[in-house]
């Protein structure tokens, strides 16, 4: 009875092993692959365990070397998380994110290395291309020459400006990110009730003129353009000004030539 109970047993745990979206594996302590499960199989390009089974770890490392200093870690701490560059029958890198720990044996003896294994090769793509898109558009936002702000709906603090903005006012960044959207403005009652009225637009809006000022207090006529945009659910608004006091002070002169 106890050997039917553990033959049902094995065959539980190697039902849930072929049904896992991560891979379990099993190493022994000469580093021999002893078990994988179903989705390693396929992770690694296999048709069948039997080509993975009973070679040599780091025939799947990119980069043999870094299984020594992976082993080193699980040595000195027992278990050990960590990013893994691996490697598919094909030679195809394959990035992981393991979760392994050292296997003892029922007389308390080291009997090799078992873990998890997720393939997170197409997260770590995404992250890199999302890291590469906010680096350009970080290099678009400082180098830009109009004035460029991130503020927050709700507060209408600050949350960024690049270098046009730091100029324009003549503050330095520390400076400017603890000010909110109406200490930049010369008639904050009207550039509040703007921005409420402009949170209500999905398209963007363009403010032909209102006045801000400057860090020593001179006025000055700007043109702005704003639109609304969400980071993790929380309303943001980015706004482009542009000084136009050379503008004004041309349009006065034509008024005033034309009287």
């Amino acid at each position: 009875m106890k050997d039917n109970n553990q033959k049902k047993f094995e065959r539980d745990c190697r039902e849930v092993m072929a049904n896992l979206i991560d891979t379990y594996y099993f190493v022994d302590k000469n580093d021999i692959i002893q078990e994988i499960s179903e989705s390693g199989v396929k992770a690694i390009g296999a048709d069948d365990a039997t080509e993975i089974i009973g070679r040599n770890i780091k025939d799947f490392y990119y980069n043999p070397k870094d299984r020594d200093q992976f082993m080193n870690e699980l040595r000195q701490h027992g278990k050990w998380r960590a990013e893994l560059v691996l490697k598919k029958l094909d030679g195809t890198p394959v990035i992981v994110e393991t979760n392994s720990v050292i296997a003892y044996n029922s007389a308390g003896e080291v009997i090799g290395v078992e873990g998890i294994l997720r393939d997170i090769t197409e997260r770590k793509r995404i992250e890199t291309a999302l890291k590469n898109s906010e680096n350009k558009f970080r290099e678009l936002f400082e180098n830009i020459s109009d004035s460029l702000t991130i503020f927050d709906f709700e507060t209408l603090k600050f949350e960024d400006a690049n270098r046009a903005t730091l100029d324009l006012y003549g503050y330095t960044k520390e400076e400017y990110l603890k000010l909110n959207a109406l200490d930049a403005s010369a008639e904050p009652q009207v550039t509040k009730e703007s921005i409420i009225q402009n949170s209500k637009c999905s398209s963007w809006q363009k403010i032909p003129l209102r006045y801000h000022k400057k860090k020593d207090g001179a006025i000055f006529p700007v043109e702005i353009t704003s639109g609304i945009f969400y980071i993790d659910g929380k309303k943001k608004v980015i706004g482009a000004v542009r000084d136009i006091s050379e503008r004004v002070k041309a349009q006065q002169k034509l008024i005033q030539a034309q009287k």
